[in-house]
């Protein structure tokens, strides 16, 4: 408009152009009034145009840097998570570290002990219990309040330099329930309250000095109960649950009779029930229910009897107007969508996405619900991996769009974000990566129909991409997604997108020029995003702390989207992280909400198969639980949070 006004020196000319375009407006009258008093000619103008544009441009580049505050430098903190009025943190090199959200009060806080954060940690009354190491006392149970003097031994359970090395914490009825060892009970299920009277043993399963933990504790909450897998050396590793108590620890069911494991993978709350995969060794792995009774183990549906030892392997159990959908594979039809109420009958096939034996391979943990629909991926022959919807039938389950013609995929990744634990919609969309085989992995955007999913924009120009699933920091807020992304010319840095080719933009070129500076989200805390990125100001590549000034409000669930009146949301909703993320033996997801409701965490492969689940009671506050991943081979896998609202799902990578 500014170029159109000044098109041309005549007055009367520029005037009536104004007119013609219905342009009599303050904006263009002031710049016309400007031009008539100043009778300027071209040239000048050329030089005002050039003063005004270097203005503008430097005036975006200050309020770039204004949004980003560094709080600290190169101090490589791995994972953080709001406790009280401070944001309690871990660095790389396992030391304890604060913020309020200024930099004179970012800082390492305690000495005396190393986080052994691998082993995983909780939150619980408004403090952090964490494997601490220590010359003294070797790998044991400690807390902190983010104070030196309130970080601090709970117990030296295994007396002296020798470790118990506590694991799998878990918070359940306001206390802390992990696993432990002592030179004379063996890795054992513990409990405490936070003090060193209240940390005992809860009950020594697998008498003598044998372990019954093996490998992953699998701790599931629901309907008050708290399960978890133990091996008792009689009846191999399978489900049991406990009240707290020695004699209320006891096995749910010996599934595969005798000393045989049964494999429990995937528990998933349904209602008051718990549905599961498990093997009973007659039927391979299949589909079961339990009410915490042992008459009440009992297997759902044998869904694959053509042979009777290979089972179907039902995983991705995904929540959808009172039934629970999943993958389930058959010699018949390969692996497809099916879905349950909870009885034989009630258990079937949705559709044969991919006709045949062939695998369309549904994504189901990774789903998400716009209205009366949920969508994931799945695969055809004809069509590549790409987008689906379904409303729970089989004549409308269809795809939603081939973004990449023909059998090659686009390989939608449609949840993206790394907090949220809801099915979030933006103005009632959903974003999403996926390649068109034109422009490259780029951000995409859905409303639930094949004409309102398009490219948000070609960040990255030509047949690069510019955003990837290996970077997981993506955020949804009330002004659009916050993420990661390269346009080929800065590095992966921070952008924002409101879903809008105009409204995507890069938010700081932290690392200058062409390097990266990665930046990775550690935590949402007083509606403010911190956020880690290397600068670039050192050979190591240790990564900064790093503050965004823009005040935000996460979103409610898809839900609630059409109204947000539902009476369990407040404007911050529920929200999630994970850390460390790559890991190696333990995930510590940090849950905060405001309403007490229940959810629940699931672990799955790339396939879809469900490695671990369990509930979180009922959350509200800021609570941390831990999720043993130490027994998964190396690779990608996903992490969902279910809520009464919805889910969500996040990648993580074991090393």
């Amino acid at each position: 408009m500014f170029d159109e006004c000044f098109e041309k020196n005549n007055r009367k000319n520029e005037i009536k152009k104004c007119k013609l375009e219905g342009l009599i407006k303050t904006d263009c009258l002031n710049r016309n009034s400007f031009f008539i008093r100043t009778n300027c000619k071209p040239t000048f103008m050329k030089h005002i145009l050039r003063i005004l544009y270097t203005t503008a441009i430097l005036h975006l580049a200050l309020f770039a840097t204004a949004q980003v505050t560094k709080l600290a430098n190169n101090n490589n903190i791995q994972f953080g998570s709001p406790v009280g009025s401070k944001v309690l943190m871990v660095s790389k090199d396992s030391l304890l570290w604060s913020t309020d959200e200024t930099t004179a009060n970012t800082k390492n806080y305690a000495t005396n002990v190393k986080v052994d954060y691998n082993h995983g940690l909780a939150i619980l009354s408004n403090k952090v219990y964490f494997p601490g190491r220590n010359s003294a006392n070797g790998n044991e149970l400690w807390v902190t309040d983010g104070t030196a003097t309130g970080t601090k031994l709970v117990k030296d359970i295994f007396a002296g330099t020798k470790s118990s090395s506590p694991t799998d914490f878990f918070v359940f009825n306001n206390t802390l329930y992990f696993f432990a060892k002592t030179s004379t009970n063996g890795i054992e299920l513990w409990k405490s309250n936070g003090t060193a009277t209240g940390t005992i043993i809860v009950k020594n399963i697998n008498a003598g000095s044998a372990d019954s933990y093996s490998n992953f504790a699998n701790f599931f909450a629901n309907n008050n109960i708290l399960y978890f897998v133990a091996n008792d050396g009689a009846h191999g590793t399978e489900l049991w649950k406990t009240n707290g108590t020695a004699s209320g620890t006891v096995m749910v069911k010996d599934i595969n009779v005798g000393k045989g494991s049964s494999n429990v993978l995937g528990l998933t709350a349904f209602g008051t029930q718990v549905i599961f995969s498990a093997s009973d060794s007659v039927h391979g792995q299949e589909l079961w229910i339990t009410n915490g009774t042992s008459t009440g183990t009992k297997m759902v549906k044998d869904i694959e009897s053509t042979i009777p030892t290979f089972g179907s392997n039902p995983s991705g159990f995904y929540l959808f107007n009172g039934k629970l959908y999943f993958s389930a594979l058959t010699f018949a039809n390969g692996l497809e969508l099916w879905v349950t109420d909870g009885t034989t009958t009630g258990t079937k096939m949705v559709k044969d996405i991919n006709a045949g034996n062939a695998s369309s391979s549904p994504f189901t943990f990774d789903a998400i619900t716009i209205g009366s629909k949920f969508y994931f991926q799945a695969t055809t022959n004809s069509q590549g991996a790409e987008l689906w919807s379904s409303d729970g039938t089989s004549t409308n389950t269809k795809l939603l769009k081939d973004i990449r013609a023909g059998s090659a995929s686009s390989d939608p990744f449609i949840d993206i974000d790394f907090f949220t634990g809801r099915d979030n919609l933006f103005n009632g969309k959903i974003f999403l990566m996926a390649n068109n085989g034109t422009n490259g992995n780029e951000l995409w955007i859905t409303n639930g129909t094949a004409t309102g999913t398009t490219m948000v924009k070609d960040i990255n120009p030509g047949t690069k991409s510019s955003v990837s699933s290996n970077n997981l920091s993506y955020f949804y807020t009330n002004l659009g997604l916050y993420f990661p992304a390269t346009n080929g010319t800065n590095g992966v840095e921070f952008w924002l997108s409101n879903g809008t080719s105009t409204g995507t933009k890069m938010i700081k070129d932290i690392n200058v020029g062409a390097d990266s500076s990665s930046p990775s989200v550690i935590t949402f805390f007083n509606h403010h995003l911190l956020f880690t990125a290397d600068d670039g100001d050192n050979a190591a590549r240790k990564t900064d702390l790093f503050l965004l000034n823009v005040t935000l409000d996460t979103l409610p669930s898809a839900a609630i989207a059409a109204t947000t009146t539902d009476v369990n949301v407040a404007p911050d909703g529920t929200t999630f992280s994970i850390y460390p993320n790559p890991a190696t033996d333990h995930l510590t997801v940090t849950v905060t909400s405001v309403s007490d409701k229940k959810a629940w965490l699931t672990v799955t492969n790339q396939q879809g198969k469900q490695l671990h689940t369990q509930e979180l009671n009922r959350i509200k506050g800021i609570i941390q639980y831990s999720v043993n991943i130490k027994t998964l081979p190396p690779g990608m896998y996903y992490l969902q949070l279910t809520t009464s609202s919805g889910m969500k799902s996040v990648k993580f990578i074991k090393n």
